[in-house]
């Protein structure tokens, strides 16, 4: 005989033998698929409405440039944070509650939300760097002076931050 018939014979009495196994195995396969596939759908679907509620919310800042108008604007960040805490909008919405909270003076919050967004971000986003000269300006602001250099300071420690050496430099010989 020749050997690729040989071979075939040997394949079909195999999985003949184990079929019920191979069964199982497909279908633990095919489980594992759709579970993966649906939790992918649903993580989409998570971020995409968390973003049309973050864009809604951007497009109100668009309007409001004056203080007093930013309640809206801090209401409809902690809207996105509480709606969607594990969603890439909560992690922005922190980052501009920090600079609306740092705006209307509010340091202590404007602290919180920058270090929240500082534990949420990778070490790879640019905003990082923005967050930490925020929590600078923050402790600047306290005359905690120490707190402000080491923020800034932190600032510096990033690769990308390297752009704005000179600025944090110039924040840094301020304080």
């Amino acid at each position: 005989p020749d050997f690729l018939q040989v071979k075939y014979i040997q394949v079909t009495d195999y999985l003949t033998r184990h079929q019920s196994t191979i069964y199982v195995i497909l279908a633990l396969h095919l489980l594992g698929l759709a579970v993966f596939f649906g939790w992918r759908f649903y993580r989409l679907d998570y971020n995409k409405s968390a973003l049309n509620v973050y864009n809604q919310v951007e497009a109100l800042a668009l309007k409001s440039t004056d203080p007093k108008d930013f309640k809206p604007l801090i209401e409809g960040y902690k809207n996105v944070t509480a709606k969607y805490p594990n969603s890439q909008a909560t992690l922005y919405s922190y980052y501009k509650l920090g600079n609306l909270y740092l705006e209307m003076n509010e340091v202590d919050l404007s602290l919180l939300a920058y270090e929240e967004f500082i534990r949420r971000a990778s070490d790879k986003d640019l905003l990082k760097i923005f967050a930490y000269r925020g929590k600078g300006y923050c402790y600047e602001l306290k005359k905690d002076f120490k707190n402000a250099l080491e923020s800034f300071d932190n600032a510096l420690k990033f690769p990308s931050g390297t752009i704005f050496e000179g600025q944090i430099y110039r924040d840094m010989g301020r304080v």
